[in-house]
């Protein structure tokens, strides 16, 4: 096994705006298949409330939904 084989440089060395940037667009690609494919579920918990994916821009708009 080599050396680099474990070594992702382009995430390992961004720095921590461009990780918190990373880590947000995969939340919220995460919220809209939730959204998405589960119906009975995340659709329902977020109509309830009146939030759409697209409502979700940051960590703090996240933690604000009452599904997880």
């Amino acid at each position: 096994m080599g050396e680099r084989e474990l070594w992702n440089e382009k995430i390992e060395t961004m720095s921590n705006s461009q990780i918190i940037e990373l880590q947000t667009e995969k939340l919220r690609r995460q919220i809209r298949y939730c959204y998405d494919n589960s119906p009975l579920y995340y659709k329902k918990k977020m109509d309830d409330i009146d939030v759409e994916p697209e409502d979700i821009k940051t960590f703090e708009d996240f933690r604000k939904l009452p599904i997880l």
